[in-house]
């Protein structure tokens, strides 16, 4: 999960949550990939805060892994990750080149109150 959201529900470190792990998104997108095979993790949530204009609330879709189709594509998908200036989408389009696996990105569009208390109802329930 983004900064922004693992800062809202005081997630410094990796922890278990019910079924879940979660997974500050400090790192780069190999390194959660390589996280999601050792815990042979059966699916994964990316959740971040995206400001789109639309109304407050969770948005959620599936991501279909993405084989690369050139050398130019993949430099340019990885680069921020590597350079560690990366944005939430920038993250998302790197997890989808590495994966291997559909996954499932959770954005909250934050209205007054923020996404922490969203995000942290919506990790209840699924988790």
């Amino acid at each position: 999960m983004d900064a922004e959201i693992a800062s809202a529900l005081g997630l410094e470190e990796p922890r278990a949550q019910g079924r879940c792990l979660l997974v500050p998104a400090r790192g780069r997108a190999l390194e959660l990939v390589d996280l999601a095979r050792d815990v042979s993790a059966r699916h994964v949530y990316l959740v971040g805060v995206a400001r789109r204009g639309r109304p407050p609330g969770l948005y959620a879709r599936r991501v279909a892994p993405r084989p690369p189709d050139s050398a130019d594509l993949i430099v340019r998908t990885l680069w921020p990750n590597l350079t560690g200036s990366t944005s939430f989408e920038d993250y998302v389009e790197a997890f989808a080149l590495l994966h291997g696996a559909p996954f499932t990105v959770v954005e909250c569009e934050p209205g007054g109150g923020g996404c922490g208390s969203l995000i942290a109802s919506w990790l209840r329930e699924v988790c």
